[in-house]
């Protein structure tokens, strides 16, 4: 057995030694998930937007409360662990609870904000990218940037087609142009983490029926996109000990291989 670990170790050390020597140049911080550091070819890539998708209660939100403990132990000038970098929570769904974040590193210095639109909350985004004060921004979530006009409409004057997807396409070519055009050293490019839900659509026979709402714009700009499934939850009964297994898959990443 004991044969067997080293083994193990040895072959996760060589295979993480190879990730980083391939993905060297582009500078990231890590997850905090060994698993998903390795799928994401080294963790998350500064200075891009990745998109976090999937079911209810599968993992999105706590997977960006994770990396944002992650990057919180690096330090802001220097780029080292052991110092303080902030993060900027968009909170569209005004369901940020404290108390549960607490649980997973969540510090009191970083910021909460809930926009009353979804114009605002873009706008937000684009101000903290060019501020140069947050290492990560977290927008929770994708499909509750509604626009203004739609809430100040009337539920009788009928529906307006597109015009979230227009929303995003903007904010997406805005957020992208922010993050092409600073000229801030690597360890200082902010890093935008969106999150979204999976919808069904209708007439669907063939094929899967799941759709991610807010048009294709978001998928074109995010370097990675993290699919995650409903978790399994095995309770060993007769003791203390829950076991709760997170899997997804990578649906496109182009900052690590393939």
């Amino acid at each position: 057995q004991v044969l067997s670990i080293n083994n193990k170790r040895k072959r996760m050390t060589s295979l993480i030694d190879k990730v980083k020597r391939e993905r060297s140049s582009i500078p990231r911080f890590s997850s905090g998930s060994l698993a998903l550091d390795l799928a994401l070819s080294g963790g998350w890539a500064r200075g891009r937007c990745h998109l976090v998708v999937g079911k209810e209660s599968s993992g999105k939100s706590t997977t960006t409360l994770l990396a944002a403990r992650e990057i919180s132990k690096i330090d802001w000038e220097t780029g080292q662990f052991g110092g303080f970098t902030k993060v900027l929570y968009v909170d569209m769904e005004n369901t940020f609870d404290f108390d549960w974040a607490y649980n997973f590193g969540w510090d009191e210095r970083h910021d909460v904000v809930c926009p009353e639109s979804g114009e605002m909350a873009s706008d937000i985004i684009k101000e903290a990218i060019n501020s140069g004060e947050y290492g990560l921004i977290i927008g929770d979530s994708a499909d509750c940037f509604i626009p203004a006009k739609i809430d100040e409409r009337s539920m009788q004057d009928g529906n307006m087609p597109g015009a979230r997807a227009q929303l995003l396409n903007r904010s997406y070519q805005a957020w992208t142009g922010a993050l092409r055009n600073l000229k801030v050293p690597p360890h200082k490019l902010p890093t935008v983490l969106m999150i979204n839900q999976y919808r069904l659509t209708f007439g669907v026979m063939y094929g899967d029926p799941r759709v991610i709402p807010g048009g294709e714009g978001q998928k074109f700009y995010s370097s990675t996109i993290v699919t995650f499934y409903s978790p399994k939850i095995e309770d060993t009964k007769g003791t203390e000990t829950a076991y709760i297994e997170i899997s997804g898959n990578i649906r496109k990443n182009k900052t690590g291989l393939p």
